[in-house]
């Protein structure tokens, strides 16, 4: 038989299926997400992030908080004063904070605000928590405009459920949404000045 020749049922096949084009991306790029906290939803939040275009540091303070099994795109981080690991994240980091207690948060958080290269902090909360929050972000010196881009409570609009896999999935989902964005933000930018 000649390997080379085709039946006419896969012949018939290709005349009637329509033509698609499929890309497969290799080697793509990774936005960092730096997470505090490994309680129930950031644990939830890390398994949502595995399979997603996202590199994760996760961090916590306490012993025994990281589970035995972690995906491969996280990178664990046990320390004391996570408010400083703030500061060595690359310009374009995602920051999501949802520590074990308010002083942590609101330490990370100021960290995150204070700095104007971090494109997304998020704080899981409620309104409530985001008010109290501001107050003290103000008294810290955080500008207004700094302070409105917190996002507090985290995740897409419209789903309110606590279920930390469901929180973990709306956040997922708002953080890919971002990355998209920006993705996009970047191409037009590269277009403007390519043609400049």
């Amino acid at each position: 038989m000649n390997t080379s020749s085709v039946s006419p049922l896969s012949s018939a096949r290709r005349s009637i299926a329509p033509t698609r084009e499929w890309r497969e991306s290799y080697g793509v790029e990774r936005r960092s997400v730096y997470l505090f906290g490994a309680g129930h939803v950031g644990r939830a939040l890390v398994l949502a992030l595995a399979p997603l275009p996202f590199s994760v540091i996760w961090c916590d303070s306490r012993d025994g908080a990281f589970p035995a099994h972690i995906p491969s795109n996280v990178t664990p981080v046990q320390r004391q004063e996570p408010d400083g690991l703030v500061m060595q994240a690359p310009a374009g980091s995602f920051v999501l904070v949802m520590t074990h207690t308010h002083p942590l948060d609101l330490a990370v958080t100021a960290a995150a605000l204070a700095r104007h290269d971090l494109p997304f902090v998020g704080l899981i909360g409620s309104r409530t928590k985001r008010a109290r929050f501001e107050k003290r972000y103000r008294e810290l010196g955080i500008s207004e405009e700094r302070i409105a881009t917190l996002a507090c409570p985290i995740g897409i609009p419209g789903i309110g459920d606590k279920d930390p896999a469901i929180i973990a999935a709306a956040t997922a989902a708002q953080l890919l949404a971002l990355r998209e964005s920006l993705s996009e933000n970047k191409v037009a930018e590269k277009e403007v000045t390519d043609h400049a």
